[in-house]
């Protein structure tokens, strides 16, 4: 890989507008541009988020709002294995 230049840097933001990038395609737009012009991946999407013309997947819901698992301690969880034990006559 070599370094960055400005034509560089112009070349990969360029390449990047110019394929429309959506939520569920820029990951993919930015690997190959990354492949295209030699690049890393984290370089480029870095470039072309510094230019302000980087889509980012949306970040999902967290689990407790989508009726997902929550996280529990192992202190939790062994205290409720205790308990359920001890419930049936363990």
């Amino acid at each position: 890989m070599s370094e960055w230049t400005d034509e560089l840097r112009a070349e990969a933001i360029e390449a990047y507008k110019a394929a429309e990038p959506t939520e569920e395609t820029s990951m993919e737009i930015v690997a190959q541009i990354a492949e295209d012009i030699n690049m890393s991946v984290n370089g480029v999407r870095a470039i072309i988020s510094k230019a302000g013309v980087y889509i980012a997947k949306s970040k999902s819901p967290s689990n407790a709002k989508t009726g997902g698992t929550v996280r529990v301690s192992k202190a939790d969880s062994q205290e409720a294995l205790s308990a359920a034990i001890e419930a049936v006559g363990g």
